[in-house]
């Protein structure tokens, strides 16, 4: 990548950020689903165990 001399401490800074590291944005959005699918899977588990056991869903 050619960038002027004065804006490639910066340029680096924010390649090498966007190569090595996640944003922080995509971070808490995967959280977020992880939660949720480790809910729904419990919730699901104990739905079938209380229909398998004659209970209602």
């Amino acid at each position: 990548m050619l960038v002027p001399e004065w804006l490639a401490d910066e340029v680096v800074e924010r390649k090498r950020t966007l190569d090595l590291g996640h944003p922080a944005l995509d971070q808490e959005v995967f959280a977020r689903f992880a939660e949720r699918a480790a809910t729904t899977t419990a919730n699901c588990a104990g739905a079938s165990a209380r229909t398998a056991s004659g209970g209602t869903r």
